[in-house]
Protein backbone atom coordinates (compact mmCIF):
# COMPACT_ATOMS: atom_id res chain seq x y z
CA UNK A 1 0.00 0.00 0.00
CA UNK A 2 0.99 3.19 -1.10
CA UNK A 3 1.07 6.24 0.67
CA UNK A 4 1.35 9.78 -0.16
CA UNK A 5 4.49 11.95 0.66
CA UNK A 6 4.16 14.40 3.40
CA UNK A 7 5.01 17.05 1.44
CA UNK A 8 2.33 16.17 -1.34
CA UNK A 9 -0.49 15.84 1.18
CA UNK A 10 -3.42 18.10 0.73
CA UNK A 11 -7.65 18.05 1.88
CA UNK A 12 -9.59 20.35 0.31
CA UNK A 13 -13.43 20.42 1.33
CA UNK A 14 -15.50 20.61 -1.56
CA UNK A 15 -16.57 24.38 -1.19
CA UNK A 16 -12.97 25.03 -1.47
CA UNK A 17 -12.55 23.58 -4.69
CA UNK A 18 -16.12 25.32 -5.92
CA UNK A 19 -14.38 28.19 -4.93
CA UNK A 20 -10.99 28.04 -6.43
CA UNK A 21 -12.54 26.55 -9.79
CA UNK A 22 -14.92 29.86 -9.82
CA UNK A 23 -12.12 32.08 -9.17
CA UNK A 24 -10.58 30.66 -12.16
CA UNK A 25 -13.87 30.78 -14.14
CA UNK A 26 -13.85 34.49 -13.12
CA UNK A 27 -17.12 34.14 -11.44
CA UNK A 28 -16.42 34.12 -7.93
CA UNK A 29 -18.15 35.72 -4.94
CA UNK A 30 -16.62 37.63 -2.31
CA UNK A 31 -16.98 34.87 0.07
CA UNK A 32 -15.30 32.51 -2.78
CA UNK A 33 -12.44 34.82 -3.46
CA UNK A 34 -12.14 35.11 0.13
CA UNK A 35 -11.93 31.17 0.61
CA UNK A 36 -9.83 30.40 -2.47
CA UNK A 37 -6.61 32.51 -1.54
CA UNK A 38 -6.91 31.25 2.30
CA UNK A 39 -7.23 27.71 0.53
CA UNK A 40 -4.77 28.46 -1.46
CA UNK A 41 -2.23 29.53 1.14
CA UNK A 42 -3.00 27.87 4.01
CA UNK A 43 -3.77 24.30 2.88
CA UNK A 44 -2.53 24.08 -0.42
CA UNK A 45 1.12 26.09 -0.04
CA UNK A 46 0.87 25.26 4.03
CA UNK A 47 2.19 29.04 4.63
CA UNK A 48 3.28 29.04 8.55
CA UNK A 49 3.38 25.27 9.03
CA UNK A 50 6.79 23.70 9.46
CA UNK A 51 8.73 22.97 6.49
CA UNK A 52 10.66 20.09 7.69
CA UNK A 53 9.85 16.60 7.00
CA UNK A 54 11.96 13.88 8.89
CA UNK A 55 14.57 12.01 7.09
CA UNK A 56 13.53 13.31 4.14
CA UNK A 57 15.59 16.06 2.98
CA UNK A 58 13.89 15.70 -0.66
CA UNK A 59 10.60 16.16 0.72
CA UNK A 60 11.65 19.18 3.29
CA UNK A 61 12.96 20.91 -0.29
CA UNK A 62 9.46 20.44 -1.73
CA UNK A 63 7.76 21.33 0.84
CA UNK A 64 9.60 24.73 1.73
CA UNK A 65 9.17 24.93 -2.23
CA UNK A 66 5.40 24.95 -1.75
CA UNK A 67 5.61 27.48 1.44
CA UNK A 68 7.80 29.80 -0.96
CA UNK A 69 4.32 30.28 -2.70
CA UNK A 70 1.81 31.17 -0.02
CA UNK A 71 5.21 33.49 1.37
CA UNK A 72 4.93 35.31 -1.68
CA UNK A 73 1.30 35.72 -2.33
CA UNK A 74 1.14 37.16 1.61
CA UNK A 75 3.38 39.56 0.63
CA UNK A 76 1.57 40.42 -2.08
CA UNK A 77 -1.67 40.55 -0.14
CA UNK A 78 0.05 42.65 2.87
CA UNK A 79 2.37 45.04 0.12
CA UNK A 80 5.39 44.10 1.75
Amino acid sequence: MNQLPECLKTELLDDEIDAIRAVAAGRATEYQQRLAIASIVQKIARYGDLGFVPGSPDETAFFNGRQFVGTRIMRIINDE
